[in-house]
């Protein structure tokens, strides 16, 4: 209940300030559907494979994607 009521509250205080227009909600509803289906899938191959390596593989795709946000931002992005 007081992640809704708090949800509520920053919709409307993002709408009330212009900053959350029809077009961006529309952008994050979208956003939402490979979250939901990264969600789906996750909790299918979970059933199928032992909590030990699933717990592995989750903790080595953060780990690796750390690494790729690391990288990218000090090798890849030139300074302004």
């Amino acid at each position: 209940m007081l992640f809704t009521a708090s949800i509520l509250a920053l919709t409307f205080a993002l709408q009330h300030n212009n900053l959350l227009t029809l077009e961006k909600g529309m952008l994050s509803l979208i956003g939402l559907l490979p979250a939901i289906a990264g969600i789906v899938a996750g909790q299918r191959i979970r059933k199928k494979i032992s909590k030990q390596y699933f717990k592995k593989i989750f903790f080595s795709s953060l780990l690796l994607l750390g690494i790729y946000v690391v990288l990218s931002s000090t090798f890849f992005n030139p300074p302004h």
